[in-house]
């Protein structure tokens, strides 16, 4: 793989390298490979992780946090626990 590479993803498949979500809904990643959590984490495309930042900072700036927008940003190693993915 090499920067630029699109990587089609679905449930139950690990993610071969770093990557950010580009497309994509309802995607939940298993990442106790690396934090040793076992709670799924909800995982949003880039464009809507912007969308909902720009959204809370305006809102209320001084309650910006890690928890209070999802990331785009997909883990070497973790596994995709569930996905709906529409490809045009």
């Amino acid at each position: 793989m090499v920067v630029g590479d699109v990587v089609r993803i679905e449930t139950g498949k690990t993610i071969p390298a770093d990557a950010i979500l580009i497309d994509g809904k309802d995607i939940e990643m298993d990442e106790a490979a690396i934090t040793g959590e076992s709670k799924k984490v909800r995982k949003l495309p880039y464009s809507e992780c912007i969308d909902k930042l720009k959204y809370v900072t305006q809102k209320s700036p001084d309650d910006v946090n890690p928890s209070t927008v999802p990331s785009p940003i997909l883990f070497s190693g973790t596994k995709v626990r569930w996905s709906f993915i529409q490809f045009e």
